[in-house]
């Protein structure tokens, strides 16, 4: 009954204490991690394009995929649910343990539903760069949101915008 609580809480801390103002060149990134919401087959669908397109890129994706049920999912992906994380934010299995260990230059995550254990996973990934895919609507946690026209995240129009971002360092 606290664990929502709790978590918001360090969602909060987190977000607070992050800095925006790192710059960003997709060209140069190297490791990218996915998270989505496996709730939605379609979206699971275009998220194995994402990770195709990225690796075509040459960049190196781990995926990460919230479930509500472990037992339905049919998907290969590693997966994760509320009971994985504990009420005071600890991971409590080896595969969630090693994928936030990693540093990421950027994170792509879609996930219609924001539920808070997604938005924690989103708080406490080391990345230099968090993109929303297909939000409703702004959410601080991102420094970008690629905003579909259709009602599905694009691969297309998703590689366009990653690659229109450019660092303005020299």
């Amino acid at each position: 009954m606290l664990k929502k609580p709790l978590i918001t809480y360090k969602i909060n801390r987190s977000e607070n204490k992050r800095s925006f103002n790192k710059s960003f060149d997709f060209a140069k990134a190297k490791k990218i991690a996915l998270v989505f919401n496996a709730a939605s087959a379609k979206d699971a669908e275009q998220i194995i394009k994402i990770n195709s397109a990225l690796k075509a890129e040459g960049k190196e994706i781990s995926t990460l995929a919230y479930c509500k049920s472990r037992k339905k999912s049919t998907l290969t992906y590693p997966l994760f649910d509320t009971h994985d994380i504990s009420a005071f934010g600890s991971y409590k299995t080896e595969e969630l343990n090693s994928f936030m260990k990693r540093d990421y230059d950027m994170v792509l995550c879609a996930d219609e539903s924001d539920h808070y254990i997604v938005r924690y996973i989103l708080s406490q990934i080391k990345a230099n760069c968090r993109v929303g895919l297909s939000m409703q609507e702004a959410k601080p946690q991102y420094e970008m949101i690629i905003k579909s026209e259709a009602q599905d995240i694009r691969v297309e129009e998703v590689l366009k915008y990653l690659k229109m971002i450019h660092s303005n360092e020299h």
